[in-house]
């Protein structure tokens, strides 16, 4: 029992990152995807702004609803509707497809971010759970400093394996996410 908590803390880490990445990768690939879809610049907000939206209005209630029905259970649920959401963004073929599963990843995203607070307070313990929010605070902050140059090293490169390399940016999350 007392590795299975580091490990549901790695677990938890990990979806915090994608969670934090997945904010801010947007705003280097937003250049690539408005001209994907000859976008006008308001259009092309609407998909960066909407995951933040929909991500801040729902906190609140999914992290009630995780006291209420099962932190775990609406992380499980959350994870499955953020990797959907970054699957349809990652092959939108308009740019409202792309805005309509951005805002499906930020409710994913909503539904994780409390759950995964929720379960570390109920996992550990003492001296412990200190250390395991202070991994969880860095895991916010390194995540934040990474998805720009993540985010611009998938478009610089990623050309390779798409022709609109931004694409990628969205999709590494499912393999990560499953």
């Amino acid at each position: 029992a007392y590795k299975r908590r580091w490990i549901a803390l790695l677990m938890l880490s990990l979806s915090l990152m994608l969670i934090v990445i997945d904010s801010t990768v947007v705003n280097i690939a937003f250049p690539a995807i408005r001209s994907t879809f000859n976008a006008s610049f308001a259009d092309a907000e609407w998909v960066n702004s909407i995951y933040s939206l929909v991500f801040g209005a729902a906190l609140i209630t999914w992290g009630k609803l995780g006291d209420q029905y099962g932190r775990r259970y609406i992380f499980i649920l959350g994870a499955l509707v953020f990797v959907i959401g970054s699957l349809g963004t990652g092959l939108g073929s308009s740019i409202g497809m792309v805005v309509f599963f951005r805002a499906m990843q930020g409710m994913g995203g909503a539904m994780l971010s409390p759950s995964t607070l929720s379960i570390i307070s109920s996992t550990f313990r003492g001296r412990e759970r200190g250390i395991a929010f202070g991994i969880w605070g860095g895991t916010a902050g390194v995540s934040a400093a990474l998805g720009p140059i993540l985010g611009g090293w998938l478009i610089e490169y990623g050309t390779g394996i798409l022709t609109e390399s931004w694409r990628l940016a969205f999709l590494i999350n499912v393999p990560i996410g499953v």
